[in-house]
């Protein structure tokens, strides 16, 4: 007899796992209930920040790496599918859906009222956080808020990489490295007064698993998040060596010049001014401008990405957000070598020790298990 497709027989439901305290510069993992296929993780680090008079400095842009580190392994870690810095997956979040972002809106400035970034406004349940230095301690709300895709999207590739979390053979963990409240602002900032209290609420999306001798259950793909950090001490071209692991759906890097992220206007001709992806060392791909590249970005985002965020699309072929097909993907198993470069205004200026490009990769694996 035929079977059913898994769209059509398998129930999507939502539910809240667990929630950890915040705890600085401490490691923590928590066990994923065995049910269901998960598509998603919702993370929401919820409470308040005190900040008191003689402190200084307003949020820096990456304060979403109060998280250092966030993961999603399988069986003790043996299968890393999610490995992402905080703000990685911050901008990475900046390119699921069209017009979302995570912090569009900007930061609330009183409890009844929020500010708006242009015409988005942003529900204070996903973001609220205001760095403003009182008079005396005052606590203020403090929301922030990532998702973890396991599976390719909610949508046209729903079933890419879905996980059966009932398998005997898997024990699934939400891995989370937390940072200190000197994360949330510049180097150098006054802190003395300057405290965080916060839960970490962890939930999850799932189908559940169906009958296999009646329906078609979602092929044994694992969609993976991977992020690397390359550190550098020169202006001129950056090679990053995509490494050789299967097929490349999308890739960004995040490049930060002393200390901060590069800017498009801080010097002549911005921090970046070229994008190349070079496949065996002599067929250029693209070739892109900076300018360019945020053109396409905002075209397919409809906002912009991030300051120093230079995103390189693969799967937008049907002209969808974090969907489509595989028209322009790349087995970068079948390339000898697959290098994406960025060249380095000569007119920026370094920092020492805190120049460095963060790369994360969408990538889709074959999974046996």
């Amino acid at each position: 007899m035929p079977k059913f497709a898994f769209a059509d027989a398998a129930r999507q439901r939502s539910q809240t796992v667990a929630t950890v305290p915040f705890a600085t510069n401490q490691r923590t993992s928590v066990e994923m209930p065995r049910v269901g296929f998960v598509s998603a993780v919702h993370l929401c680090l919820k409470g308040s920040l005190t900040r008191n008079v003689g402190d200084t400095g307003a949020f820096s842009p990456r304060l979403w790496n109060i998280l250092q580190r966030v993961g999603f392994s399988l069986n003790l870690g043996a299968n890393s599918v999610v490995d992402m810095s905080g703000y990685g997956l911050y901008t990475q979040n900046n390119t699921l859906q069209y017009t979302y972002g995570p912090d569009l809106g900007g930061s609330i400035a009183s409890l009844a009222t929020g500010m708006a970034n242009g015409s988005f406004n942003m529900a204070p349940g996903v973001f609220r956080a205001d760095a403003t230095v009182p008079a005396a301690p005052t606590a203020t709300p403090f929301v922030l808020s990532w998702w973890i895709p396991i599976a390719q999207n909610m949508g046209p590739n729903a079933t890419v990489g879905l996980i059966n979390l009932q398998a005997q053979e898997v024990r699934a963990t939400v891995d989370i490295l937390f940072g200190s409240v000197a994360d949330l602002f510049p180097a150098g900032s006054v802190l003395t007064g300057t405290s965080i209290a916060a839960n970490l609420t962890i939930s999850y999306v799932f189908f559940e698993v169906p009958n296999p001798q009646n329906v078609l259950w979602p092929p044994l793909l694992s969609h993976r998040l991977l992020e690397e950090k390359m550190p550098f001490g020169n202006t001129g071209d950056l090679v990053y060596t995509i490494p050789p692991q299967g097929t490349l759906q999308r890739w960004c890097h995040n490049v930060v010049i002393n200390g901060a992220p590069a800017q498009s206007g801080s010097a002549a001709g911005g921090d970046v001014t070229q994008l190349i992806v070079r496949v065996n060392k002599t067929d250029d791909f693209y070739r892109q401008t900076p300018e360019f590249a945020a053109e396409l970005s905002r075209q397919r985002l409809g906002h912009s990405l991030p300051e120093g965020c230079f995103l390189h699309d693969m799967l937008n072929s049907s002209s969808l957000v974090d969907a489509g097909t595989y028209r322009d993907t790349i087995n970068s198993e079948a390339i000898a070598t697959l290098e994406s470069i960025l060249t380095v205004n000569a007119a920026s200026v370094l920092g020492v020790g805190n120049n460095f490009v963060e790369t994360w990769r969408d990538i889709v694996q074959p999974l046996a298990y």
